[in-house]
């Protein structure tokens, strides 16, 4: 459950009733929430203004924070880092933006561009593997 398993998967690969799983799972369910509570009040330092990042996606979005389209959840990964996302949907369609979350420094990591660009950022343009640099550049 810590891992981000849902109580429905982890009652059909251990064979427990679902009511079973779901009486140890609330205590891991609430730590993902308050881990996700935690990163969203994170100051992120490309905002510009000092901003948290859940100021800092909202204004991403053009969404006031109260709005709360944008859900988020953390889970443990196995090597012991947290991942927290946010999903939301704008008119360009539906996004999940992911960061690696530092409990105990209390940053963040983005993991994909959706994240970089609700941290205030743009995205990190890729080059096109079939332009040949030199040549759009026009160096001999």
């Amino acid at each position: 459950m810590r891992g981000g398993e849902s109580a429905e998967l982890i009652a059909a690969e251990t064979g427990w009733p679902l009511d079973k799983v779901l009486r140890y799972a609330e205590p891991l369910l609430a730590e993902r929430v308050y881990i996700a509570e935690q990163a969203r009040g994170v100051e992120v330092r490309r905002s510009g203004g000092g901003a948290t990042l859940l100021e800092a996606a909202y204004a991403a979005i053009g969404e006031d924070p109260e709005a709360g389209t944008i859900a988020w959840d953390a889970w443990r990964r196995e090597d012991g880092k947290w991942i927290v996302a946010a999903t939301y949907v704008d008119s360009t369609g539906s996004h999940a933006a992911r960061w690696t979350y530092d409990h105990a420094g209390r940053n963040l990591h983005a993991l994909d561009d959706d994240a970089r660009t609700l941290m205030g950022a743009r995205p990190i343009a890729v080059p096109d593997p079939e332009v040949d640099i030199a040549a759009a550049l026009d160096l001999v």
